[in-house]
């Protein structure tokens, strides 16, 4: 097995926790020296048979979070015990990606879905799911969030307002924008900035005490679903934007203003290429980690440098077998399969009434 794909991670105790996109299996990376693990669960995991894809994955007092892109379950892995949990959400909408952010303020973890216009708030304390209906204003759709300290800024659809939640209060109060945005994918705070990256590669700033908004930079010349935008991230006075299906990672230099590709990939690099390739990451003190939605390898990125570092896992025989356990209704012939293969396959399968790839379906359900 050449690649283990997957769409979110987590940091516990310098280990990288993920879920598999094909069966939905936890496993851990050591970051040291990249050997990819099972973490068996023994009690309540339910393995899935079809593509499992994770909006955001969280850890807090030795339990992981997940929410399922689906909309339907916040998964609560326990570590310590190894079991597994199900909270139901009812936040299914849409096929896809139907949360755009996950924040813990306290022991609370306040999720945001992206439609219907309601806010989940899990108290860990208790156990409990909070459920507060209609909590924005003439609002049905949001774009893009972003956290700011104890508050989460919120860019509803094709809107000209930005929205301030109190993570404290539950306080709102919204902030006329210079324009409409529209197509919004991801947003990331830094020193006093909410910089906002739109599908087509226009990059937004927000002013957070001025409240003034600017655009600084468009990546794109052509409005190119194909050429279409991921994430942003800041790293060592850059802002570097990760693709969905463009062909590139660019960089911006915020002294210069000057736009850079990157190109030092190592030499065996490939994408599976119906699948999106970046999506979810997560980080600790010092680094970003990029989940392997597509490539062969993980991307780290180093927070005060921008410095890249590829890591290229080594996969245990213990999760090829379990992988295979999950798609062996599906997938044929394990050993002739790497598994880009087995996802390409699986993607096709599930898309074959329109042929179109299942990566391309999710990336426009999320901007419709």
């Amino acid at each position: 097995m050449k690649r283990y794909l997957f769409t979110n991670c987590t940091i516990v105790q310098g280990e990288l926790f993920l879920i598999g996109a094909l069966g939905g299996l936890l496993a851990k990376v050591n970051l040291e020296n990249g050997n990819m693990s099972n973490y068996e669960m023994q009690k309540g995991f339910v393995q899935e048979k079809n593509v499992v894809l994770i909006d955001y994955m969280e850890n807090y007092q030795d339990y992981i979070y997940a929410l399922d892109s689906k909309g339907v379950n916040l998964v609560i892995i326990e570590l310590k015990n190894r079991e597994c949990r199900y909270v139901s959400l009812n936040c299914a909408f849409r096929s896809f990606i139907n949360f755009v952010s996950f924040e813990r303020y306290g022991t609370d973890y306040y999720i945001f879905p992206k439609y219907e216009n309601k806010l989940l708030i899990y108290h860990t304390s208790n156990e409990k799911l909070q459920e507060i209906s209609g909590y924005l204003e003439d609002v049905n759709e949001i774009q893009c969030a972003c956290r700011v300290k104890e508050d989460v800024w919120i860019l509803p659809k094709a809107s000209d307002v930005m929205v301030c939640y109190k993570l404290s209060t539950g306080e709102k109060k919204g902030y006329k924008l210079n324009r409409v945005l529209q197509d919004c994918v991801h947003s990331v705070f830094h020193e006093g900035y909410i910089y906002i990256l739109n599908m087509f590669g226009v990059v937004y700033r927000w002013d957070i005490e001025k409240t003034k908004l600017l655009e600084i930079a468009d990546l794109n010349i052509n409005r190119d679903e194909n050429e279409s935008w991921s994430k942003v991230i800041y790293a060592g006075n850059r802002l570097i934007f990760l693709p969905a299906y463009g062909n590139d990672i660019k960089i911006l230099d915020l002294y210069s203003g000057k736009i850079n590709v990157y190109e030092s990939y190592p030499e065996d690099f490939t994408y599976q290429s119906t699948w999106l390739k970046y999506y979810g990451y997560c980080e600790d003190e010092n680094n970003y980690y990029f989940a392997a939605c597509s490539g062969n390898y993980m991307l780290k990125i180093d927070k005060q440098t921008g410095k890249f570092a590829w890591m290229k896992p080594t996969i245990e025989d213990s999760i090829v077998s379990k992988r295979m356990e999950s798609v062996k209704d599906k997938i044929y012939y394990e050993g002739i399969y790497e598994t880009a293969d087995l996802l390409n396959a699986i993607s096709k399968n599930l898309c074959q009434p329109d042929n179109k790839f299942i990566g391309q379906k999710i990336y426009r359900w999320m901007m419709e």
